[in-house]
C-alpha cells in the first residue's frame, strides 16, 4: 500500500482514473483532478488529462493512473485498548505493552483504509490518553474521537469499560469530569449483551427511563453527545426518547424504534460482525448466532429503506473482531443484507464522519474539506470487494489536529 502525506505548505494536484466523492453517490467522477493548498481541497475538475498537469507547474503532481479515489473510511465503534483476543486487557497495566498494542490497532486500521475512529471506551481511559499524546504511538494514525471510561451500572455488564454507578445522583459530576478530561462523547451501557445460546435473550436494562433521561440531560449540559450501547426493547426506545447521538448495536430492535430513530435523526451503528464472528466460538450455539445476526441484517435493510441514519462500526477489539481487517467483514454483511452499494459507502464515509462530528472536515470529497483519501482498484459501486485491498492512503500533514477540533459544532463547557 502506498502511504502519502500531503505537505502542509505545498500545493498538490492529485489525479486518478476515477473518484467516488460521496456526494453524487450513484456514479463515479471520471479522470478527477483535486487541487490542494494549505491541506484543503481548493478546486475539483473532471475529465482532466494527465498532460494538463504541465499547465500547473507550481503544483506537485501526484497521479494514480489505475485507482479510484474515495473519502477515507470511518469506523464509528472501536475499542483501541482491546485487540480481539483476551490478551489485550492483560496489557493494560504495562504502559509499554499497551502503547504497542494500541499502535498496532491504529496501524491496522490505516492499512485497511480507516482514517477516523470513534473509541467506545475502556476502564482506564487508554484511548483518551493516546489521543492526548500521553501514550506515544505512530504519527500515521487515524483521527480519534475518544470517550474515556464508559458509564454503566454497578455490577452490570461492562465493568471492564468503566466503573459502574450505584445510582445516578452524581451523574452530572461524573460527566463533567469526563468533559474536563477531554472526552469527545459519552459512552453509556444501557443494557446487557446478547446471548449466543438462547435466541432473543438479552441482559436487562441498566437504567430506568427516568434515570437515563437524567444521564442525557447531564450530557447535554456538558455539550457532549451520547453513544449508547442498547439492545432489545423497551431499552432502545427509552434511550432514543432521551435524545442521543447514536444507538450502538441495537440487537432485537423493533420497527417502532426504527421509525422513532428516523423521526429524531438518531444514528444507528449496528455492529453486526461481532455476533457473526461468534459462529464458531466453542461457547456459542451456531444456530442461535446465525439466527440472531440474520435478523439483525433484516433490520439494517429495513432501517435503510425508512431513512434511518446508518453508520458503519465494527466493535473492533471485541472477541474475534480485529482492528482494520474486520471492517470489510462488516461491509460484506451489509451487502448480504441487500443494501445498495452507494448506501453502504455513504454509511462508511459521510454518515460516519457526521456521527464523529467531523463532517465539516472529512467524509466526502469536496471543496473546503481535507484530502483524507483512499485509493482502490476497480469500481466500488460494482462490488464491495474493491475495499478489501486498499492500494493508497493520502493524509494531510497536519491531519491529527482534526482530532481536537469540534467540526460538528459541539459546545464545550457547561451551559
Amino acid at each position: 500500500m502506498q502511504f502519502i502525506r500531503i505537505p502542509e505548505h505545498t500545493m498538490c494536484l492529485i489525479t486518478a482514473s476515477a473518484m467516488w466523492d460521496g456526494i453524487n453517490t450513484s456514479e463515479l467522477v471520471c479522470q478527477p483532478a483535486l487541487f490542494i493548498a494549505d491541506c484543503r481541497v481548493k478546486k475539483i475538475s473532471s475529465l482532466f488529462h494527465e498532460r494538463q498537469a504541465r499547465e500547473y507547474p507550481e503544483f506537485k503532481h501526484i497521479h494514480f493512473p489505475n485507482l479510484t479515489l474515495l473519502p477515507g473510511l470511518v469506523d464509528a465503534h472501536v475499542h483501541l485498548a482491546l485487540d480481539g483476543t483476551s490478551a489485550g486487557k492483560e496489557k493494560w497495566h504495562d504502559l509499554s505493552a499497551m502503547a504497542e498494542l494500541v499502535d498496532q490497532n491504529l496501524r491496522q486500521s490505516i492499512s485497511s483504509g480507516v482514517l477516523a475512529v470513534r473509541d467506545a471506551g475502556d476502564r482506564l481511559g487508554i484511548a483518551l490518553s493516546v489521543k492526548q499524546k500521553k501514550i506515544g504511538v505512530s504519527p500515521d494514525i487515524p483521527l480519534i474521537k475518544a470517550s474515556g471510561p464508559a458509564i454503566t451500572r454497578l455490577n452490570g455488564y461492562g465493568q471492564f469499560l468503566g466503573a459502574g454507578l450505584g445510582d445516578v445522583i452524581g451523574i452530572s459530576e461524573a460527566i463533567t469530569a469526563l468533559r474536563i478530561a477531554g472526552a469527545d462523547q459519552i459512552k453509556v451501557l444501557a443494557s446487557g449483551i446478547v446471548s449466543m445460546n438462547c435466541f432473543g435473550k438479552v441482559g436487562g436494562p441498566h437504567f430506568s427511563k427516568e434515570e437515563f433521561h437524567l444521564i442525557a440531560e447531564a450530557a447535554r449540559e456538558n455539550g457532549l453527545p451520547l453513544m449508547v450501547h442498547a439492545n432489545s426493547e423497551p431499552t432502545i426506545s427509552n434511550v432514543i426518547s432521551a435524545g442521543v447521538k447514536s444507538i450502538e448495536h441495537g440487537y432485537f430492535i423493533n420497527l417502532s424504534s426504527l421509525n422513532q430513530m428516523a423521526e429524531t435523526k438518531t444514528a444507528w451503528v449496528p455492529t453486526v460482525f461481532p455476533v457473526a464472528a461468534m459462529i464458531n466460538a466453542p461457547e456459542a450455539d451456531p444456530a442461535v448466532v446465525e439466527k440472531t445476526y440474520r435478523r439483525h441484517l433484516k433490520m439494517i435493510s429495513l432501517a435503510q429503506k425508512i431513512g434511518v441514519k446508518l453508520a458503519v462500526g465494527t466493535d473492533a477489539g471485541s472477541p474475534g473482531v480485529y482492528h482494520g481487517r474486520s471492517y470489510i467483514e462488516e461491509l460484506r454483511l451489509w451487502a448480504k443484507a441487500g443494501m445498495p452499494l452507494p448506501d453502504i459507502l455513504k454509511a462508511a464515509t459521510a454518515t460516519g464522519a457526521m456521527v464523529l462530528g467531523l463532517d465539516q472536515s472529512i467524509g466526502t470529497i469536496q471543496v473546503g474539506k481535507r484530502p483524507a483519501l483512499i485509493g482502490v482498484q476497480g469500481n466500488p459501486l460494482e462490488t464491495i470487494e474493491t475495499l478489501a485491498d486498499i492500494k493508497a492512503v493520502l493524509l494531510p500533514q497536519d491531519y491529527q489536529a482534526d482530532s481536537h477540533a469540534d467540526y460538528g459544532g459541539t459546545i464545550r463547557g457547561a451551559k
